[in-house]
Protein backbone atom coordinates (compact mmCIF):
# COMPACT_ATOMS: atom_id res chain seq x y z
CA UNK A 1 0.00 0.00 0.00
CA UNK A 2 1.37 3.38 -0.97
CA UNK A 3 1.97 6.24 1.46
CA UNK A 4 -0.94 8.18 -0.05
CA UNK A 5 -3.31 5.18 0.34
CA UNK A 6 -2.28 4.71 3.98
CA UNK A 7 -3.01 8.37 4.75
CA UNK A 8 -6.38 8.12 3.02
CA UNK A 9 -7.38 5.04 5.04
CA UNK A 10 -6.43 6.73 8.32
CA UNK A 11 -8.54 9.76 7.52
CA UNK A 12 -11.53 7.63 6.60
CA UNK A 13 -11.12 5.57 9.80
CA UNK A 14 -11.12 8.80 11.83
CA UNK A 15 -14.36 9.88 10.15
CA UNK A 16 -15.99 6.56 11.12
CA UNK A 17 -14.75 6.80 14.72
CA UNK A 18 -16.04 10.33 15.15
CA UNK A 19 -19.46 9.34 13.81
CA UNK A 20 -19.92 6.52 16.37
CA UNK A 21 -19.01 3.51 14.26
CA UNK A 22 -20.70 1.87 11.28
CA UNK A 23 -24.41 0.96 11.37
CA UNK A 24 -26.11 -1.80 9.36
CA UNK A 25 -26.74 -1.09 5.73
CA UNK A 26 -29.65 1.31 5.16
CA UNK A 27 -30.02 2.34 8.81
CA UNK A 28 -29.57 5.83 10.28
CA UNK A 29 -27.52 6.41 13.41
CA UNK A 30 -28.81 7.72 16.70
CA UNK A 31 -30.19 11.25 17.01
CA UNK A 32 -27.90 13.76 18.70
CA UNK A 33 -29.03 16.33 21.28
CA UNK A 34 -29.02 18.88 18.45
CA UNK A 35 -31.80 17.01 16.69
CA UNK A 36 -29.67 15.94 13.72
CA UNK A 37 -28.84 12.32 13.02
CA UNK A 38 -25.11 11.55 13.09
CA UNK A 39 -24.26 9.51 10.03
CA UNK A 40 -22.78 6.20 11.11
CA UNK A 41 -23.22 4.49 7.77
CA UNK A 42 -20.96 5.88 5.04
CA UNK A 43 -22.02 4.77 1.54
CA UNK A 44 -19.25 3.28 -0.65
CA UNK A 45 -19.40 6.19 -3.11
CA UNK A 46 -18.73 8.67 -0.31
CA UNK A 47 -15.73 6.67 0.90
CA UNK A 48 -14.25 6.57 -2.58
CA UNK A 49 -14.77 10.29 -3.07
CA UNK A 50 -13.22 11.03 0.31
CA UNK A 51 -10.21 8.84 -0.46
CA UNK A 52 -9.68 10.52 -3.82
CA UNK A 53 -9.89 13.93 -2.21
CA UNK A 54 -7.25 13.03 0.37
CA UNK A 55 -4.93 11.50 -2.22
CA UNK A 56 -5.28 14.54 -4.46
CA UNK A 57 -4.61 16.89 -1.52
CA UNK A 58 -1.41 14.98 -0.54
CA UNK A 59 0.12 14.86 -4.11
CA UNK A 60 3.20 17.13 -4.38
CA UNK A 61 2.66 20.13 -6.64
CA UNK A 62 5.73 21.62 -8.33
CA UNK A 63 5.99 25.33 -7.80
CA UNK A 64 7.46 27.53 -10.51
CA UNK A 65 10.54 27.96 -8.34
CA UNK A 66 10.99 24.19 -7.90
CA UNK A 67 10.54 23.57 -11.62
CA UNK A 68 13.06 26.31 -12.40
CA UNK A 69 15.56 24.60 -10.09
CA UNK A 70 14.95 21.27 -11.84
CA UNK A 71 15.55 22.83 -15.26
CA UNK A 72 18.67 24.63 -14.06
CA UNK A 73 19.97 21.33 -12.70
CA UNK A 74 19.31 19.63 -16.05
CA UNK A 75 21.33 22.24 -17.92
CA UNK A 76 24.17 21.73 -15.44
CA UNK A 77 24.00 17.99 -16.16
CA UNK A 78 23.89 18.65 -19.91
CA UNK A 79 26.98 20.87 -19.70
CA UNK A 80 28.78 18.16 -17.70
CA UNK A 81 27.74 15.48 -20.21
CA UNK A 82 29.08 17.51 -23.15
CA UNK A 83 32.23 18.69 -21.38
CA UNK A 84 33.24 15.51 -19.54
CA UNK A 85 31.25 12.48 -20.74
CA UNK A 86 31.53 13.29 -24.44
CA UNK A 87 35.31 13.65 -24.11
CA UNK A 88 35.38 10.06 -22.87
CA UNK A 89 33.62 8.80 -25.99
CA UNK A 90 36.12 6.54 -27.75
CA UNK A 91 36.05 8.34 -31.10
CA UNK A 92 36.13 11.83 -29.60
CA UNK A 93 38.90 10.95 -27.16
CA UNK A 94 41.12 9.43 -29.86
CA UNK A 95 40.45 12.41 -32.14
CA UNK A 96 41.59 14.78 -29.38
CA UNK A 97 44.72 12.69 -28.88
CA UNK A 98 45.54 12.88 -32.59
CA UNK A 99 45.00 16.65 -32.67
CA UNK A 100 47.34 17.19 -29.75
CA UNK A 101 49.94 14.78 -31.13
CA UNK A 102 49.95 16.56 -34.49
CA UNK A 103 50.60 19.85 -32.70
CA UNK A 104 53.58 18.37 -30.87
CA UNK A 105 55.10 17.09 -34.13
CA UNK A 106 54.39 20.20 -36.22
CA UNK A 107 55.06 23.26 -34.09
CA UNK A 108 54.39 25.75 -36.88
CA UNK A 109 50.61 25.30 -36.94
CA UNK A 110 47.40 27.28 -36.83
CA UNK A 111 43.72 26.39 -36.74
CA UNK A 112 41.55 27.06 -39.78
CA UNK A 113 37.76 27.35 -40.13
CA UNK A 114 36.09 24.01 -40.78
CA UNK A 115 34.85 23.12 -44.24
CA UNK A 116 31.52 21.95 -42.77
CA UNK A 117 29.28 22.95 -39.87
CA UNK A 118 30.68 21.66 -36.56
CA UNK A 119 28.84 21.75 -33.22
CA UNK A 120 32.01 21.62 -31.10
CA UNK A 121 35.38 22.98 -32.25
CA UNK A 122 38.06 20.84 -30.64
CA UNK A 123 40.52 23.74 -30.34
CA UNK A 124 37.99 25.84 -28.40
CA UNK A 125 36.16 22.96 -26.73
CA UNK A 126 34.84 24.64 -23.57
CA UNK A 127 33.73 27.81 -25.39
CA UNK A 128 31.98 25.70 -28.02
CA UNK A 129 30.13 23.84 -25.26
CA UNK A 130 28.96 27.10 -23.68
CA UNK A 131 27.71 28.38 -27.05
CA UNK A 132 26.02 25.06 -27.81
CA UNK A 133 24.25 24.88 -24.44
CA UNK A 134 23.06 28.46 -24.95
CA UNK A 135 21.56 27.45 -28.32
CA UNK A 136 19.90 24.42 -26.72
CA UNK A 137 18.38 26.68 -24.04
CA UNK A 138 16.91 28.94 -26.70
CA UNK A 139 15.36 25.96 -28.47
CA UNK A 140 14.25 23.65 -25.65
CA UNK A 141 13.87 26.18 -22.78
CA UNK A 142 12.24 24.13 -19.95
CA UNK A 143 11.42 20.96 -21.91
CA UNK A 144 12.51 18.56 -19.17
CA UNK A 145 11.69 15.41 -21.13
CA UNK A 146 13.79 16.30 -24.16
CA UNK A 147 16.68 17.51 -22.01
CA UNK A 148 16.76 14.26 -20.03
CA UNK A 149 16.70 12.17 -23.23
CA UNK A 150 19.48 14.29 -24.73
CA UNK A 151 21.68 13.76 -21.67
CA UNK A 152 21.04 9.99 -21.73
CA UNK A 153 21.89 9.89 -25.44
CA UNK A 154 25.23 11.63 -24.88
CA UNK A 155 26.14 9.38 -21.95
CA UNK A 156 25.18 6.26 -23.92
CA UNK A 157 27.31 7.31 -26.93
CA UNK A 158 24.28 7.23 -29.22
CA UNK A 159 23.65 9.47 -32.28
CA UNK A 160 22.43 12.97 -31.48
CA UNK A 161 21.02 13.99 -34.85
CA UNK A 162 17.43 13.41 -33.65
CA UNK A 163 17.70 16.51 -31.47
CA UNK A 164 17.85 20.19 -32.28
CA UNK A 165 20.20 21.93 -32.79
CA UNK A 166 22.47 18.92 -33.45
CA UNK A 167 20.54 18.04 -36.61
CA UNK A 168 21.69 21.33 -38.15
CA UNK A 169 25.40 20.40 -38.02
CA UNK A 170 27.48 18.23 -40.33
CA UNK A 171 29.75 17.12 -37.49
CA UNK A 172 29.57 16.81 -33.73
CA UNK A 173 33.24 17.67 -33.14
CA UNK A 174 36.11 18.62 -35.41
CA UNK A 175 39.19 20.69 -36.10
CA UNK A 176 41.23 21.79 -39.12
CA UNK A 177 44.92 22.60 -38.70
CA UNK A 178 47.30 24.12 -41.22
CA UNK A 179 50.96 23.37 -40.60
CA UNK A 180 54.19 24.05 -42.40
CA UNK A 181 57.40 22.04 -42.22
CA UNK A 182 60.46 22.84 -44.33
CA UNK A 183 58.24 24.82 -46.68
CA UNK A 184 55.71 22.01 -47.19
CA UNK A 185 52.12 23.00 -46.40
CA UNK A 186 50.03 20.38 -44.57
CA UNK A 187 46.36 20.56 -43.59
CA UNK A 188 44.98 18.04 -41.12
CA UNK A 189 41.20 17.68 -40.76
CA UNK A 190 39.68 15.57 -37.99
CA UNK A 191 35.93 15.14 -37.46
CA UNK A 192 33.39 12.91 -35.72
CA UNK A 193 29.86 13.07 -37.13
CA UNK A 194 26.54 12.84 -35.30
CA UNK A 195 26.55 9.03 -35.66
CA UNK A 196 29.92 8.97 -33.83
CA UNK A 197 31.77 8.00 -37.02
CA UNK A 198 35.21 9.64 -37.45
CA UNK A 199 36.59 11.01 -40.72
CA UNK A 200 40.21 12.12 -41.16
CA UNK A 201 42.44 13.45 -43.89
CA UNK A 202 45.75 15.20 -44.51
CA UNK A 203 46.35 17.54 -47.43
CA UNK A 204 50.03 17.55 -48.44
CA UNK A 205 51.45 20.11 -50.84
CA UNK A 206 54.35 17.94 -52.01
CA UNK A 207 54.22 15.27 -54.68
CA UNK A 208 57.46 13.70 -53.41
CA UNK A 209 55.99 13.18 -49.97
CA UNK A 210 52.74 11.87 -51.44
CA UNK A 211 54.64 9.39 -53.62
CA UNK A 212 56.54 8.11 -50.60
CA UNK A 213 53.34 7.70 -48.58
CA UNK A 214 51.81 5.77 -51.47
CA UNK A 215 53.84 2.76 -50.36
CA UNK A 216 52.33 2.75 -46.85
CA UNK A 217 49.69 0.09 -46.14
CA UNK A 218 48.12 2.10 -43.32
CA UNK A 219 47.03 4.97 -45.62
CA UNK A 220 45.62 5.57 -49.07
CA UNK A 221 46.69 8.49 -51.24
CA UNK A 222 44.21 10.17 -53.57
CA UNK A 223 45.74 13.05 -55.55
CA UNK A 224 47.00 15.47 -52.88
CA UNK A 225 45.05 13.91 -49.99
CA UNK A 226 45.96 11.14 -47.55
CA UNK A 227 43.30 9.08 -45.75
CA UNK A 228 43.52 6.33 -43.11
CA UNK A 229 42.87 2.78 -44.29
CA UNK A 230 41.28 1.96 -40.93
CA UNK A 231 39.03 4.09 -38.78
CA UNK A 232 41.72 6.59 -37.81
CA UNK A 233 45.32 7.60 -38.43
CA UNK A 234 47.98 6.12 -36.20
CA UNK A 235 49.91 8.85 -34.34
CA UNK A 236 53.19 7.40 -35.67
CA UNK A 237 52.13 8.44 -39.19
CA UNK A 238 52.63 12.08 -38.25
CA UNK A 239 56.23 11.36 -37.32
CA UNK A 240 56.66 9.49 -40.60
CA UNK A 241 55.36 12.47 -42.59
CA UNK A 242 57.80 14.76 -40.81
CA UNK A 243 60.69 12.36 -41.44
CA UNK A 244 59.78 11.99 -45.13
CA UNK A 245 59.77 15.78 -45.51
CA UNK A 246 63.14 15.99 -43.76
CA UNK A 247 64.59 13.31 -46.08
CA UNK A 248 63.07 14.39 -49.39
CA UNK A 249 62.86 18.17 -49.27
CA UNK A 250 66.16 20.01 -49.78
Amino acid sequence: MSEFEQIADKVIANVKEQDGGAAPTGMVGPTTNMGNPSVAYLPGGFLKRKKKQVIKAELPIKTDEARSEDVHGLYDRLTHALTIDLRENRQVKRTLVLMNYWLTVFKNSKFLPMSGQVAIQLNTYDKSIRDLVSRIQNIHTDDIGNLEMMIDTIQDDRPLNAYEPFAEYDYLVGCRIQSQHDGVVLILELTVNMAMVPTQSVYIESQEVLDELGGYKSVKVLRDMVFPVGEMFQPSLFNNIKDIIDDTII
